[in-house]
């Protein structure tokens, strides 16, 4: 009852929280009629609404924020709130907010007709105001004694607050001496004329002393022979009088001490006026090219269309001509040409601005010419290349480049939107991944020397290629950089051929001799580091001089091959055996057992027991083992010594040295 007892509107919001414990939006729990009344809604039809549904502009203007702040802090609050409309509501008003339970209680007060009336104040005043200082000033003394006893808007050219504070106050005291003599003040009053003065005004003016023109006619008033004064305020003309006097004086300095050469000309191109950089330019004093015409000084072969139009329009940009020096040598000049304004007798002229560019001409062409160089070097050079920018924008590519990636890139073209047909690997040949790839690691400021790639092509061929790439660094950042791909393929492929040449018997494709004791001296060394048995066995092939005569060298080289692939049939896939030499075979048992050796010799004395039939013929042939175990740090050339000597002794105890015999032509 109390509540409904309330003229003014009141409205009670309960919090409404989504998702968090923080206040989106407040419900309608309570609303009396004259709040419904304000708002335009019947009460019935707002409870249980949100307040940004029914006066969204509660947001915007930010009195949600406020309210929300007085239900999290508790702290009441009076709150303003400005004109607006939102819905049915229009006015301005006055709401005491404070927390009731989970939400708030707000009381309001129409404060509409209170705004209402200080606006038309606030506006009459404005009007006032300006009313006031659009008028001239006049200013009323009385007699000689300078006394004011009436003015207008003089307040604010004197700096003083309040303008019935000027009356009663001298006049003089807020002229500046300089400009006019208080003693001189009686002449004033004693002629009986109109008088037009200048003075400097002084006074509480944050801007400095101003300018103003008074103009002064002696009249009579109430009863009293008085001065009446009207002041225009002249500061800003006088003011740009003396900035238009110091600009002519700048311009002036910069013409005389400028680096450009000005010159002056009429419509025929006589010249009127040089400034002195013509004696640094052109080597010319001033003073005699005055009277001259500017095609004088030009090269034939540039007083073209351009320069003249230039002369007379300022349509065009900047010309360059070359221009004789007085050394007899030519300057190239930059020229802009600018129509000035028309004299008094109408006469039209020109300002023609001259840069001389003849240091920066001969850096072009040394430029381009370095450029071309470079262009017949990119399109000559054997290796592929590209250079990009850090933006990977391709500043130039050759044409050994498309041909080993098989890409059709393009100068210009952003080498990072475009898609290949190719893969970039690694020497292991897995992809590489984008920041593994020597371009971008360049760019990274990483220079890349000969790193191994493999491309694979779209053909299904695959180049092996050798790649550098170095940063093109500023002195602040990476600018881009640049790839070099040398095809490597053939000399790869040679090289590993020339190795396996190296280390392999060519007639048997065993290990040659050379192998043999690379592998023996690694074993020997895995030996010692974790001792285990390791067997050398010294093979020597019983009666194959006897097949060397009977059956010629081919039938003998026919033998040594069918030996070898006899060998590799019975050694164990982690043993090696090779051709030391001659009829003589190295096999190396690593990790063996105690009987090992001796289980391996007998399997090799029983495959060359057998008959070889060979084109030439069958060939019989036995064989002589040596054997010896390695127990400290031998060599291996020790190694093989003492294997030696024991096959020796094997051929000399057991005179088992066999000979072939042919029986005649194998089967063909």
């Amino acid at each position: 009852m109390l509540a409904e007892a309330i003229k003014d509107p009141e409205v009670i919001w309960s919090s409404h929280r989504e998702g968090s414990d923080e206040i989106v939006d407040f419900v309608y729990e309570y609303v009396n009629a004259a709040a419904a009344a304000t708002i335009g809604v019947p009460a019935a039809d707002l409870l249980g609404r949100r307040l940004l549904e029914v006066l969204p502009a509660h947001r915007d203007l930010g009195l949600f924020d406020r309210y929300r702040a007085v239900a999290e802090t508790g702290v009441a609050e009076v709150i303003e709130i400005p004109w607006f409309e939102d819905g049915n509501v229009a006015g301005a008003f006055e709401a005491s907010v404070s927390v009731m339970g989970d939400g708030i209680v707000s009381v309001a007060r129409d404060v509409t007709d209170r705004v209402l009336a200080e606006q038309r104040l606030l506006a009459s005043e404005k009007r006032h105001r300006a009313l006031v200082s659009e008028l001239p000033i006049p200013v009323w003394i009385n007699g000689p004694d300078g006394v004011i006893v009436a003015n207008s808007a003089t307040a604010a050219l004197v700096g003083v607050d309040d303008p019935a504070a000027l009356v009663g106050q001298k006049l003089y005291q807020y002229l500046d001496p300089e400009s006019f003599d208080p003693g001189d003040r009686l002449r004033h009053f004693a002629e009986d004329s109109e008088e037009t003065q200048s003075f400097g005004v002084i006074g509480r003016l944050p801007s400095g002393r101003r300018h103003v023109q008074m103009y002064r006619r002696v009249v009579e008033f109430e009863g009293d022979v008085v001065a009446m004064w009207a002041a225009i305020d002249t500061t800003d003309r006088v003011v740009a009088e003396a900035e238009l006097s110091a600009s002519e004086t700048r311009l002036r300095t910069v013409i005389d001490n400028g680096s450009d050469l000005i010159n002056i000309v009429d419509r025929d191109g006589t010249i009127q006026f040089t400034s002195p950089s013509c004696q640094t330019i052109l080597g010319r004093r001033p003073g005699a090219l005055v009277g001259r015409r500017i095609h004088e000084l030009v090269h034939p072969n540039d007083q073209h269309g351009a320069f003249n139009q230039a002369l007379r329009s300022n349509d065009e940009g900047p010309v360059r001509v070359r221009a004789a020096h007085a050394d007899g040598s030519m300057r190239w000049l930059e020229t802009v040409a600018r129509p000035l304004p028309a004299s008094p007798s109408g006469q039209t002229t020109f300002l023609l601005s001259s840069r001389d560019v003849t240091a920066r001409i001969e850096a072009e062409n040394r430029l381009r010419h370095e450029r071309e160089l470079l262009d017949a070097t990119f399109a000559s050079v054997h290796a592929g290349v590209i250079a990009v920018a850090a933006d990977g924008r391709i500043i130039n590519v050759n044409d050994q480049f498309r041909k080993l990636t098989g890409a059709t890139v393009r100068a210009g073209e952003n080498l990072f939107d475009l898609t290949y047909d190719y893969l970039i690997c690694g020497p292991d040949d897995t992809e590489l991944a984008e920041h593994e790839r020597p371009l971008e690691l360049a760019l990274q400021g990483c220079d890349v020397v000969d790193m191994t790639l493999f491309l694979h092509r779209s053909d299904g061929s695959c180049l092996e290629l050798e790649a550098s790439a170095t940063a093109i660094a500023t002195a602040d950042e990476t600018a881009g950089a640049v790839l070099t791909l040398h095809d490597v393929t053939d000399l790869r492929n040679a090289e590993r051929e020339m190795r396996h040449l190296a280390t392999v018997d060519p007639l048997t494709q065993l290990p040659n001799r050379r192998a043999i004791e690379a592998h023996l001296t690694a074993a020997l060394a895995r030996n010692r580091r974790t001792p285990d048995r390791l067997t050398v066995l010294f093979l020597d092939l019983d009666g194959f001089k006897s097949v060397n005569d009977s059956l010629g060298h081919s039938g003998g080289d026919q033998l040594l091959v069918a030996v070898a692939e006899r060998l590799k049939a019975v050694t164990r896939d982690g043993d090696l055996i090779g051709r030391f030499g001659g009829d003589e075979f190295i096999a190396i048992l690593e990790c063996n057992g105690v009987h090992v050796p001796e289980h391996l010799a007998r399997r090799i004395i029983e495959a060359l027991d057998e008959p070889f039939v060979l084109s030439a013929g069958v060939a019989n042939i036995g064989v002589s083992i040596g054997s010896t175990t390695a127990v400290g740090h031998e060599t291996a050339e020790a190694i093989l010594a003492t294997a030696d000597r024991a096959m020796y002794q094997t051929k000399r105890h057991s005179g088992l040295r066999r000979s072939s015999h042919p029986v005649g032509p194998a089967d063909r």
